[in-house]
């Protein structure tokens, strides 16, 4: 379990993210994670940088559910934040 402190943390990032994907500089927030979370092996960075251009088409769909949209893509990727603070371990 995470202390209190990591899981703000990944949550933090995870709402930054989500924010991010509909802006003008997604790509270098999508570059910076695609990197973090893949943790520079190129497997698994093609799955990252797939994940992260749906979130970005997610959120950039406008429609009467976009909050819930939001919502789903912000905790999915604080939980995937999380996994990797844990893998890092203290």
């Amino acid at each position: 379990m995470l202390p209190e402190a990591l899981i703000a943390l990944a949550g933090a990032g995870g709402a930054a993210l989500v924010r991010a994907a509909a802006t003008d500089g997604w790509q270098a927030v999508r570059s910076g994670f695609a990197r973090l979370l893949s943790r520079d092996d190129p497997r698994r960075l093609a799955v990252v940088v797939e994940r992260l251009e749906r979130t970005r088409a997610e959120v950039s769909t406008l429609g009467s559910d976009i909050d819930q949209r939001l919502l789903t893509q912000q905790a999915a990727w604080t939980a995937r934040l999380e996994d990797l603070l844990e893998r890092l371990g203290p």
